[in-house]
């Protein structure tokens, strides 16, 4: 029997937004925009969700309530892959299977989480990314696919060829993994790049480098993969979530 754990990423500061609150509870039609996301993962069928506070975390800890979800404090602002690795402990052992998510992408639907993870179960994949089109992929990672359409790589903007430049398929920074995959992938990511963080992509190729399979979700609907930066991008959202009512 599957058992699905959201681990949801609210830790950063948000500098963008320009605003003392933290990032994720800024409100889209009246509700934190963290909200969207816990109640989208729940509805999809997570039956337990970690949020990853760090930035104002009491703060925005207090806002959600215990009763919404557990904690995990991220106290060092060191990547993705080094807040799933705090959120971990605070997986139960029973999980099979742990989606992350962006506590700032608010316009995700449960339908797509929802279908990701039966395609997911179905394929029996140590991983699965959720990708979109978009109209205009600048400064975004790159889905790679080989000859047969199967997933290749991740490629981020500043280190695409001008050919990858072309590709408009992005990584939506949400992933589904196999408890035991990524158990097993995480303690093998290292923070040899520029910036000394943990990225949770990289997670990515070491499940293919032990023989598991990463599998591509493409979302029919990009909006639904944006996230939120700035006061611009909030009032986008809440532009996009009137429209679907």
């Amino acid at each position: 029997m599957k058992k699905y754990a959201a681990i949801i990423m609210a830790a950063g500061e948000g500098k963008r937004m320009n605003s003392p609150i933290p990032k994720t509870a800024h409100k889209v039609l009246g509700k934190p925009m963290i909200n969207w996301v816990i109640e989208a993962a729940s509805d999809a069928g997570a039956q337990e969700i970690v949020t990853v506070i760090g930035f104002k975390g009491q703060e925005l800890k207090e806002l959600l309530g215990d009763d919404c979800c557990r904690f995990a404090w991220q106290h060092e602002m060191k990547g993705t892959g080094h807040a799933t690795m705090m959120a971990m402990p605070e997986v139960p052992a029973d999980v099979t299977d742990v989606i992350v998510l962006c506590g700032d992408n608010p316009l995700i639907t449960a339908g797509t989480l929802r279908d990701m993870m039966a395609v997911h179960q179905a394929d029996n994949n140590g991983v699965t990314v959720l990708t979109a089109e978009v109209p205009d992929a600048t400064g975004l990672g790159r889905v790679v696919r080989n000859a047969d359409g199967t997933f290749k790589e991740i490629r981020e903007h500043k280190d695409a060829t001008p050919e990858i430049l072309e590709i408009r398929e992005i990584n939506a920074s949400v992933y589904c993994f196999d408890r035991a995959s990524l158990d097993r992938a995480l303690p093998l990511i290292t923070n040899d790049n520029a910036q000394k963080e943990y990225y949770l992509p990289d997670a990515l190729k070491i499940i293919m480098g032990f023989g598991g399979k990463v599998g591509i979700f493409k979302c029919a609907d990009y909006t639904e993969t944006l996230g939120i930066n700035t006061p611009e991008q909030l009032a986008t959202a809440e532009s996009i979530m009137s429209n679907r009512k």
